[in-house]
């Protein structure tokens, strides 16, 4: 006698059953085709999650730079930044004529002299966890530009007679 084997239990029936004897399951109904292809659908579509979590990691990864200098260079009048990412290295340069004022920041025991332009964009020029007073004093001199101190913690601005 040949057999079959039921879809639904595994159990070997006749192969002139029309139902299991185990769990029932009627031989004459079509199985859906969605039915069958759940599984490979739910895995591949966790391929596809895990791909888009990579790229999106990948890309965060590649985006933040490996190393920075600043150049406050007097032969061209200008303060020069690079930035070295893992794939590229940008230059960015900032004419002092471009430069409206200098501020010397105090942020949480961070300080940060910063060149702010004419068009309000701020460019970092040095960074430390000690006061910069002195340097921030020697490049307002060194670019006549005038300096405020800025504590960001409580907000308040001292003019260049006050640092």
């Amino acid at each position: 006698m040949t057999t079959k084997t039921c879809p639904s239990c595994g159990t070997e029936v006749p192969e002139s059953a029309q139902r299991c004897k185990q769990c029932f399951h009627d031989f004459n109904e079509a199985t859906p085709l969605s039915r069958r292809l759940v599984g490979p659908l739910i895995l591949l579509a966790a391929f596809a999650g895990m791909a888009v979590v990579a790229v999106i990691a990948l890309a965060v990864i590649l985006s933040y730079p490996t190393e920075q200098k600043i150049l406050v260079d007097e032969a061209t009048q200008s303060i020069v930044t690079i930035t070295q990412y893992r794939t590229r290295r940008v230059t960015d340069r900032v004419r002092w004529d471009e430069v409206e004022r200098l501020e010397h920041v105090e942020r949480m025991g961070e300080y940060e002299i910063r060149a702010i332009g004419k068009d309000g964009l701020a460019t970092t020029i040095e960074r430390s966890e000690q006061p910069l007073e002195g340097a921030a004093e020697n490049y307002a001199s060194l670019m006549g530009k005038p300096l405020s101190k800025i504590s960001e913690l409580s907000g308040s601005k001292k003019g260049k007679d006050d640092v």
